[in-house]
């Protein structure tokens, strides 16, 4: 991912990056899709930190390359991430 891509989903992301959490930038990961149906796995392209957009609570939110490449990003909660991708 160039450095371009990553300012555009920065600036699209309702709230700031977070430097804590389990899985970082650049790391691959495996997650559930389709309600938990599938398994898909993707680079981590930005960390999303937890918390309020409006009255709303935010949790911790992955932005993941699906493999596609840019745009094609899928947008995955913490507890949907099965493991490390090898």
């Amino acid at each position: 991912m160039t450095e371009a891509e990553y300012q555009s989903i920065k600036a699209a992301a309702p709230l700031e990056e977070t430097q804590y959490s389990e899985h970082k930038r650049g790391e691959w990961i495996r997650y559930h899709v389709n309600g938990g149906e599938q398994v898909a796995e993707g680079e981590i392209i930005f960390v999303q930190a937890a918390g309020m957009i409006g009255s709303h609570h935010s949790p911790l939110v992955y932005y993941v390359s699906g493999g596609d490449g840019f745009p094609d990003v899928d947008v995955v909660w913490q507890i949907d991430v099965v493991e490390h991708a090898p």
